[in-house]
């Protein structure tokens, strides 16, 4: 007879230092982001959850269908540095989640506890850009990175990248959510030309509201294709657009990337980052993935 004793790692009760609010050595920090997955609330429980992403195209000004929410969420994070200062943490208290001991907003349940949020459809962004502002106005350097993720990952893995950027970084993150699914690369090369006007009606929506901010962009694997597309859609118009374009690891036909370069060039005042490896495995098998999607 063999007894298997297995530990959940993922599981509420494991996690119950994690959500200690009295812990040290964790810290909340609000993720702003916005999505085009379907987002499903209900609102007699205050509770809402991600779907797949919602399956059409285009941006107008007004109503909700232009397929994209406005969302706020705070997450519980392990702090980058122990006994270091932590005073630039005040420019991320947002009044909306309340206190540690008294949270407020809607809840979305994941493995790892309760995420508290409060979302914004198209016509109500106005109120998450009061909140953005708010942080903004705290951060001495007025500095806001935009963040559009690689393939892959669901809402969850994405906003975690944007919290350890902001971790690191130091200033207000809106991470655009695009509707990727968790480990289905296929899937990613389908999503990201159904966000390509929805990306450009966010932009334009974003440089009108803070063109006295500078706005950094990275854009990350596959993600590279939408700031790519964007570039070239949006031609002169969008010329200096941001202080600084990141490319980190782009998952895209180098001959497409190369010719797309001159445009993307111009979108930044600073000189434009392309962040690469020879040896990049992951890189390596995308490509491959590419080949056989071709075939």
């Amino acid at each position: 007879m063999v007894v298997l004793v297995v530990t959940c790692s993922t599981c509420q009760v494991s996690d119950a230092a994690w959500q200690d609010p009295s812990r040290q050595d964790y810290i909340n920090l609000p993720v702003f982001f916005v999505t085009d997955r379907k987002v499903t609330v209900e609102q007699d429980k205050r509770k809402y959850s991600y779907g797949r992403q919602i399956d059409f195209d285009g941006v107008e000004a007004e109503g909700e269908s232009s397929g994209l929410t406005f969302g706020i969420e705070q997450f519980r994070t392990q702090a980058a540095q122990q006994g270091g200062s932590r005073s630039w943490l005040s420019a991320f208290d947002l009044e909306i989640f309340g206190d540690r001991f008294h949270r407020r907003g809607m809840k979305w349940r994941t493995f790892s506890g309760l995420v508290y949020g409060e979302l914004y459809g198209w016509s109500k962004r106005d109120l998450f850009y009061e909140q953005l502002s708010q942080t903004l106005d705290r951060v001495p350097e007025r500095e806001i990175l935009i963040f559009v993720h690689g393939c892959c990952v669901d809402h969850k893995k994405a906003a975690r990248q944007a919290v350890d950027i902001q971790k690191w970084y130091r200033r207000p993150v809106v991470l655009y959510d695009w509707g990727t699914k968790s480990k289905d690369y296929y899937q990613s090369l389908l999503s990201y030309p159904k966000t390509r006007s929805r990306f450009k009606g966010f932009i334009e929506d974003l440089k009108t509201r803070y063109k006295d901010a500078r706005l950094t962009l990275v854009a990350y694997s596959v993600g590279a294709n939408i700031l790519k597309d964007y570039s070239v859609e949006a031609g002169q118009e969008a010329n200096g657009s941001f202080d600084s374009v990141i490319l980190l690891r782009a998952d895209t036909n180098i001959g497409e990337l190369k010719k797309a370069l001159p445009s993307i060039e111009k979108l930044s005042v600073n000189p434009t980052q392309v962040w690469v490896s020879s040896n990049d495995s992951q890189m390596m098998a995308s490509r491959a993935l590419r080949v056989v999607t071709i075939l």
